[in-house]
């Protein structure tokens, strides 16, 4: 009768061995999913990254344009200006009776 307890008890715990290994297969397949999902959004992340720095550069460039088109501007107020200046001096020249 003690080799057949014996036995019982092995099978006992194989049994129980078999339920622990079932559980953590369970277990790994779903940090196998979770690293997924982890994975998946560290790529999203990575590219609205990428899409973030396209457009400050975007954004930049578009910058640097208009400050030159201001900057041309004021120079064409600039020359405006001393053509209106000349423009008086001329006329004050000129006496009207």
């Amino acid at each position: 009768m003690q080799t057949r307890q014996a036995f019982d008890v092995i099978l006992e715990k194989v049994s129980v061995i078999n339920q622990q290994i079932a559980t953590m297969a369970g277990q790994m397949q779903e940090m196998l999913q979770n690293k997924d999902v982890v994975l998946e959004s560290a790529h999203s992340l990575s590219a609205s990254g990428e899409q973030v720095s396209a457009s400050v550069e975007e954004v930049t460039a578009t910058m640097m344009e208009q400050s030159s088109t201001v900057q041309q501007l004021a120079n064409m107020v600039d020359t405006i200006d001393q053509l209106t200046q000349k423009l008086a001096e001329s006329a004050a020249r000129f006496k009207v009776e």
